[in-house]
């Protein structure tokens, strides 16, 4: 299991996004071929695999945890040259896209693993900042001492390459009402809203297979 904290500078965002109807298909294919010794160089790494929740599209988001972006690509290779052609052969026509996206921690605070349940939904939050306005983000979620809203953290990732001043917040709740609901990150978007050029908002369910939900086993042995 992957030991997540501030120290590993890159993180690697993927999103696949499927045909419809294909959810399941996937999660089966990666039951099948995905928990073996051949997919340990890069699950090793993950921090967890999600579906999304509540879209027409339905993706699946990997977040993994690399300690450089050399280690990065020599773990993909090794995945690349012993895993099964089977599983791409059946994984592939599933998908209509896939996209890589590389982030930091930010602000010098350890991602933080949320309760052992993986029924819990997490939010994503996307804010796509004015230029240049990426440093005094990074200052004002450290001046935002709110307690239950850092309760509710999981971790805030910036850009590291590609899209620039682009910032990914991960936050745990029971549901979508609750996190609608909380003052605490009503009050955290109205802090930010002046350095946020657009944003977005999505609902992610942990994935269906303990082997690919590290983040929600952490504190369940």
């Amino acid at each position: 299991m992957i030991a997540i904290s501030d120290r590993s500078p890159v993180i690697e965002r993927r999103c696949y996004t499927l045909k419809p109807g294909c959810a399941t298909m996937f999660w089966e294919l990666q039951r099948e071929f995905n928990q073996g010794e051949t997919m340990h160089p890069v699950l090793s790494h993950h921090i967890c695999y999600f579906s999304t929740q509540g879209e027409a599209t339905e993706r699946i988001v990997h977040l993994y945890s690399f300690d450089s972006l050399d280690q990065w690509d020599e773990s993909y290779q090794r995945v690349y040259r012993q895993h099964p052609a089977e599983y791409y052969r059946r994984a592939r026509p599933l998908l209509t896209a896939q996209e890589t996206t590389f982030l930091r921690p930010g602000g010098g605070t350890p991602i933080t693993p949320p309760p052992p349940d993986p029924t819990l939904t997490v939010v994503e939050e996307r804010f796509d900042l004015w230029p240049g306005a990426a440093p005094e983000y990074w200052r004002r979620c450290a001046d935002f001492e709110d307690a239950d809203l850092r309760a509710h953290r999981i971790g805030d990732f910036g850009s590291l390459m590609g899209k620039l001043h682009q910032i990914y917040r991960y936050s745990w709740w029971v549901d979508m009402a609750g996190y609608r609901r909380a003052p605490s990150a009503l009050r955290f978007r109205q802090a930010v809203a002046s350095l946020t050029a657009t944003s977005a908002v999505t609902r992610l369910r942990p994935a269906p297979l303990p082997s690919h939900r590290a983040l929600f086993e952490q504190g369940s042995d």
